[in-house]
């Protein structure tokens, strides 16, 4: 690996231990004509990082900071997402798979997949539990 490569596993790594829950993936696919556990991925624990997506971007000015978005504009584009490492999850994760929070019991299905390329994946959820 190189020394840049390795930063990035390094930070990866720090994000999971500062960060980290554990969940439970339990991946999800059409089989049979329905969505239902996947027979070729079973479910793994796993420990990611998880952002509710409830931040307000801040800009400061003349009168300290203001929130610029109005409240209406962030409730329709709040997103939270799951944050893990790529070597995670022994498959790749797609849209339908759900993760269940062990802290809380909350279920999420997984709604976009995005891939950073600097060894984290992060997926976009929805609340389903």
């Amino acid at each position: 690996m190189s020394r840049f490569a390795d930063a990035w596993t390094t930070a990866s790594r720090n994000i999971d231990a500062y960060f980290g829950e554990a969940f439970t993936f339990k991946p999800i696919a059409y089989v049979g004509g329905k969505y239902g556990p996947d027979p070729a991925r079973s479910a793994v624990a796993i420990t990611a990082a998880f952002d509710s997506g409830a931040a307000l971007d801040k800009q400061e000015g003349v009168h300290g900071s203001r929130v610029v978005r109005d409240l209406a504009a962030d409730v329709a584009t709040m997103h939270a997402n799951i944050d893990l490492a790529t070597d995670a999850l022994p498959y790749a994760p797609v849209v339908k798979d759900r993760l269940t929070r062990q802290s809380d019991g909350a279920v999420f299905e997984v709604s976009a997949v995005l891939q950073d390329d600097f060894a984290r994946i992060t997926l976009r959820v929805m609340k389903v539990g």
